[in-house]
C-alpha cells in the first residue's frame, strides 16, 4: 500500500516524490516511519515536523499544511479545499508546537513542585456518571455540563476535579493512608459561553489534603506556600494571594443575628470588585431584606484594610462576641503566622475578609 500525500487541491503524489514535491514548494519535511506498512488500515508513525522548515505548501496552496492520508480510500484523503470547513469548537484549545511546549513545561513545574510538598499523582475519567457529578449540584452546574446518553446510561464530561475525587476517596476509603494527599492535572469541561479567557474546555491543577477526621491548620498554611512556590517557579513575583476565614464571616454574621443569610450575604460580597460596593448593599437591603444599618455594618467589617498585622489587631476588637469568631480568628493568625515561617514574604499574602470561597 502506498501512503498519499496532497500538496495541492490538483496534486497528489506517491511516497517516493514528495522529497521533491518538498523541495519545489518549500514545506514541512516529514520523516516517516511506516513500521505497519505491511499491515493494512494501520496508518504511519511520523515525527514531527522540523521547525527550521516553512509549514505552507506553496504559491499554489499558501497556508495550507500537509496531511496526513491514510488507506487507499478516496474519502480518507482530505485536501485543503475541505480543511477550510474544519475548524476547532469555540471555547477549545488547540495549541501549535511551540505553546505546547511551553505549557507542557509549566506543568513539570507544577508536577515537580507538588511532588517537593509529598502529593502524589492522581488521575480519575473524564466521563463519568451524571448522578455521580450531578449529586451535591445543580443550578448552573446542570446547565453547563455536558450531559449525553449512551444507551441506557446518563453519563457526563467532568466539570471540575473535585467531584471526581470524592468519589474516588469514598471507593477506595480502606485502601488509602490518610491525610490523603494527591494532585491532579487534567482537563474539564463547562457549558458555559467562552468569552476571553474562558474556555468550554480547560485544565486545572488541584491539590488536596483529605483527611480523616480533623485536619491540622498548618495544612490550610501549606496550600497557600505551595502556590507562591509554584508562582515563583514559573517567573512570577507581582502577585498575592488573598486569604480569610469563613469562621470568622459566620461568627460575624451571628452577631448581627444574620446567620440564616449567611450563604447569601458571602455569595454577594464575593461579588464586591465586580459589581461595587453600592450595588453589594442594594442586593442585602432589597434581595435579602437586611436593615441599611446592617448592611453598612458588613461593607464597614469586610472593608478593613492595612497590612496583614493591622487586620488582624483591628479584629481582635470583634473578639468576645462569638465563640465561632474567635475560633476563625485563632486559625486565621495561626495561618499568618505559618505562612511567613513557610517562607511567604508578607508583600505576597494577604488577609482579605471579602474572600468566602
Amino acid at each position: 500500500m502506498r501512503r498519499k500525500y496532497i500538496v495541492s487541491p490538483t496534486e497528489t503524489l506517491p511516497f517516493g516524490s514528495i522529497s521533491r514535491a518538498f523541495s519545489r514548494h518549500t514545506a514541512l519535511l516529514y520523516q516517516i516511519y511506516d513500521t505497519a506498512a505491511r499491515v493494512r488500515g494501520l496508518p504511519p508513525h511520523f515525527s514531527k515536523p522540523s521547525a527550521a522548515l516553512s509549514p505552507n505548501v506553496g504559491a499554489d496552496a499558501p497556508g495550507r499544511p500537509l496531511l496526513p492520508l491514510w488507506g487507499n480510500s478516496p474519502s480518507a484523503h482530505i485536501g485543503p479545499a475541505s480543511v477550510e470547513t474544519r475548524r476547532t469548537l469555540s471555547g477549545f484549545m488547540e495549541l501549535l508546537p511551540a505553546p505546547q511546549q511551553q505549557m507542557e513545561r509549566m506543568m513539570d513545574i507544577l508536577r515537580k513542585t507538588y511532588a517537593l510538598y509529598g502529593f502524589t499523582p492522581l488521575d480519575t475519567p473524564v466521563i463519568e456518571s451524571s448522578e455521580v457529578l450531578l449529586a451535591k449540584a445543580g443550578g448552573e452546574t446542570e446547565k453547563q455540563i455536558y450531559r449525553f446518553q449512551k444507551g441506557d446510561s446518563d453519563l457526563s464530561l467532568r466539570f471540575d476535579l473535585t467531584v471526581p475525587l470524592a468519589k474516588y476517596v469514598a471507593l477506595h476509603y480502606n485502601e488509602l493512608a490518610f491525610p490523603f494527599r494527591r494532585y491532579q492535572i487534567g482537563k474539564v469541561y463547562r457549558g458555559e459561553r467562552a468569552q476571553r479567557g474562558r474556555f468550554r474546555e480547560f485544565y486545572q491543577c488541584d491539590i488536596d489534603v483529605i483527611g480523616d477526621g480533623e485536619l491540622d491548620i498548618t495544612n490550610d498554611a501549606e496550600i497557600p506556600a505551595i502556590i507562591y512556590t509554584v508562582f515563583s517557579r514559573l517567573g512570577l513575583s507581582r502577585f498575592q494571594i488573598r486569604i480569610n476565614n469563613r469562621r470568622i464571616l459566620n461568627g460575624f454574621y451571628a452577631m448581627l443575628g444574620l446567620s440564616d443569610k449567611s450563604g447569601d450575604i458571602m455569595r454577594t460580597v464575593d461579588k464586591i470588585e465586580k459589581i461595587g460596593p453600592d450595588l453589594v448593599r442594594a442586593i442585602l437591603v432589597d434581595d435579602y431584606a437586611i436593615e441599611g444599618e446592617k448592611a453598612d455594618e458588613i461593607l464597614a467589617f469586610i472593608g478593613i484594610k492595612g497590612t496583614n498585622e493591622e487586620v488582624l489587631a483591628s479584629l481582635e476588637k470583634y473578639r468576645g462576641r462569638n465563640e465561632m469568631f474567635d475560633q476563625g480568628l485563632d486559625e486565621l493568625t495561626t495561618v499568618a503566622k505559618y505562612l511567613g515561617a513557610f517562607g511567604v514574604p508578607q508583600e505576597n499574602f494577604a488577609v482579605d475578609l471579602t474572600i468566602a470561597r
